[in-house]
């Protein structure tokens, strides 16, 4: 027998199934995992349906947006192709690659299509949102992202309710 650990979790298995252990540890720890992927984006190019595929797996378990329709390829890249790159001060390489994810419906490396959900304050109204942006440039900035500036294309803003602010 031998025992593993894995994100807090002792396992202990027979020396059989250590193979099949290590293995099924490292495909947890895909490249592409959610919580990577919203700092840097996609480790290399994907096709524009597979993004989406991931994007609507994982806003399915956030509040708001598993009460939403879920995003299709279709609509993604008619959003990015009604993107209008004269009202944009991004940088010519993020703007090219915008254009050539409208060309060829890849996402290339350091791209992901991300959501907020919430609640914003506006003229005395609770407002509850959901919004789906296309993040560009991520694979720039090795650690994090602060300070780092932040490449967006709107796809999709939905106000879902509203009510008169409570609180101060």
């Amino acid at each position: 027998m031998r025992r593993y650990w894995k994100k807090g979790i002792w396992f202990v298995v027979p020396v059989s199934l250590c193979c099949a252990v290590l293995i099924l540890a490292f495909k947890s720890e895909s490249q592409d995992d959610p919580d990577r992927l919203a700092v840097h984006g996609y480790s290399e190019s994907v096709p524009a349906a597979k993004a989406v595929a991931d994007f609507n797996e994982t806003a399915r378990l956030d509040d708001i947006g598993k009460n939403r329709p879920p995003l299709t390829a279709r609509e993604f890249l008619a959003a990015v192709r009604a993107w209008n790159s004269d009202d944009s001060d991004y940088e010519a390489s993020i703007k090219k690659e915008i254009l050539q994810i409208a060309e060829t419906e890849k996402l290339p490396k350091g791209t992901v299509i991300r959501f907020t959900s919430g609640i914003i304050d506006r003229n005395g109204y609770d407002v509850d949102m959901w919004i789906i942006e296309l993040q560009l440039g991520l694979n720039r900035y090795p650690a994090d992202l602060a300070d780092m500036p932040i490449f967006l294309v709107p796809i999709r803003t939905q106000f879902i309710a509203s009510r008169p602010t409570t609180g101060p």
